[in-house]
């Protein structure tokens, strides 16, 4: 929905190249399709790639710990990965707070089935209102109201010199202020939401 939104709204429109974790590339089928529709590998060479050429990125902190989430942890960040901090700065690239509210709605999950998951090498195996009862139709989403939002870019690469990168205690710190922002976004737009369906 963000590169939708981004090719959209943006004039010129831009293309978004989101950064798929290799769980998802490594489906047979589906990393193919992925890869046609311009989206990388959780590679950090192809993500560097990417934004030294000044394409726009999308990538999700969380990783699969954002999508595995039980339905009582809706909107409430995980624990962010470093990765994306360093390469905002080697690459020297602004980073973009973005939240979307209404996607953590579409297929709650309501419960995780770890034995199946590990069984089939799955980072979670969801139990959702809609599957596995429906079949593959259980696999389409809810009709929920998305809501987009994008907070001011964050260059900490004009703030910091990369020297800071040797120091992992305040990466930390920058990466914590990263979800703070975006945690705040959610707040806010969860407090602005008049319905789900709406």
């Amino acid at each position: 929905m963000i590169v939708l939104d981004c090719m959209k709204k943006l004039q010129p429109p831009r293309a978004v190249r989101a950064v798929v974790d290799r769980f998802f590339m490594s489906f047979p089928y589906v990393g193919m399709f992925l890869r046609r529709f311009g989206q990388i590998n959780g590679m950090k060479r192809d993500f560097e790639e990417v934004l030294k050429r000044g394409e726009l990125t999308l990538v999700f902190p969380e990783g699969t710990r954002g999508n595995g989430k039980h339905f009582s942890q809706r909107y409430k960040l995980q624990r962010f990965n470093v990765g994306f901090l360093e390469i905002a700065f080697e690459t020297k690239s602004p980073i973009i707070p973005t939240c979307v509210i209404g996607s953590e709605e579409q297929a709650p999950m309501l419960l995780n089935i770890k034995p199946i998951a590990r069984l089939f090498g799955f980072p979670f195996f969801p139990i959702t209102p809609t599957f596995p009862h429906l079949g593959p139709l259980g696999a389409i989403p809810l009709p929920v109201k998305y809501k987009i939002y994008y907070g001011p870019p964050i260059s900490y690469h004009e703030q910091y010199d990369a020297d800071v990168l040797k120091n992992t205690g305040k990466v930390r710190e920058l990466v914590e202020e990263v979800k703070a922002t975006i945690q705040d976004m959610i707040n806010d737009g969860l407090a602005k939401r008049t319905g789900i369906f709406v």
